[in-house]
């Protein structure tokens, strides 16, 4: 890798590497991987850190159900044999599955459908779970955190800068119409499998949202787990052994369906690639959003901090 950089004119000590969604979780697991040591000098994750992982019999677990949903052999060869479609399709079929799943925790970290196939800790390549690999002292929960582990700060040569959406989980819910259907009951048995007090919790997250309503509850409660606050946790532990770290918030709505998905999870996406007429953010109500997240990602690229230029004062009408 590093000599077809050199081969075109880039510089291998100044490599930085970002993903996006699940991107995010490969690059966060990738900053935590012995064998990527040396490799890359920075890393810019979008929606997506260290948390989510499955240790191997969930990863099994899942990998089986989804070749049976595809109609496959659970074998690499199995897989590698059906048309590439139908393991799509499969994974769709699963993730709706899970999201309906009256047992979370049999699922692991893929409960609530968000993202099926994570990244396996516990092998050669991956260690551990990459928040606790980089952490000390990482705590992990939806409004209440509990420490998980003790461990060495991997990763802490590198520069990172993470991020979320404000309402990452809506997508995975409007247009499949499940909104619909989750009510105080399913809210409540979701949040008891994580092991948390559903009256408490569902008071916190009501306190802050006097309007919502139970599917409006559980998506901000899954923006929280799935998203923000493993995010916010492996923030906290690089900064805990002095490694320089940026955080962002993307809280653009969407004008997609209506508004009704808000500042969606892949809302970031046309902004930070320049594309100004993305489906979910085609008419941006900041038309120098797109503008100035590119200065900051690539001045974050080039020097390790996200500078923008400030904003351009409003134009006045020429003087009669």
């Amino acid at each position: 890798m590093l000599d077809n950089i050199a081969a075109f004119g880039g510089d291998p000590g100044n490599v930085t590497v970002f993903g996006q969604s699940a991107g995010a979780i490969g690059i966060t697991a990738l900053m935590t991987t012995p064998r990527a040591e040396g490799l890359f000098r920075r890393a810019v994750t979008q929606s997506g850190a260290g948390h989510h992982a499955h240790p191997p019999e969930i990863g099994r677990r899942i990998t089986e159900r989804l070749a049976e949903l595809a109609g496959a052999d659970c074998t690499v060869e199995g897989l590698a044999a059906v048309p590439p479609q139908e393991p799509a399709a499969a994974n769709s079929r699963l993730a709706r599955e899970i999201a309906r799943s009256t047992e979370p925790g049999r699922w692991g970290e893929s409960a609530g459908g968000g993202t099926t196939v994570l990244p396996v800790f516990g092998t050669a390549t991956l260690p551990e779970r990459p928040v606790v690999a980089v952490a000390v002292a990482v705590a992990v929960a939806v409004a209440v955190a509990v420490a998980v582990a003790v461990a060495a700060g991997a990763g802490r040569e590198l520069d990172l800068l993470t991020g979320v959406t404000a309402e990452e989980f809506r997508p995975f819910l409007v247009p499949l119409g499940m909104a619909d259907r989750i009510d105080d009951g399913f809210l409540h048995g979701f949040l008891a499998a994580l092991g948390l007090d559903p009256v408490a919790v569902r008071a916190v997250y009501a306190e802050a949202r006097p309007e919502a309503g139970p599917a409006d509850l559980f998506s901000a409660v899954m923006t929280d787990h799935g998203y923000r606050l493993p995010a916010i946790r492996v923030a906290e532990a690089r900064a805990a052994h002095g490694a320089d770290t940026w955080f962002y918030e993307f809280t653009e709505p969407s004008a997609a369906l209506n508004g009704a998905l808000g500042a969606c999870h892949m809302a970031e996406l046309g902004p930070v690639f320049g594309n100004l007429h993305d489906p979910l953010m085609d008419t941006p109500n900041d038309p120098q959003l797109s503008e100035r997240i590119r200065a900051a990602w690539t001045s974050f690229a080039h020097h390790g901090r996200p500078t923008t230029p400030p904003p351009a004062p409003p134009t006045s009408p020429p003087a009669r």
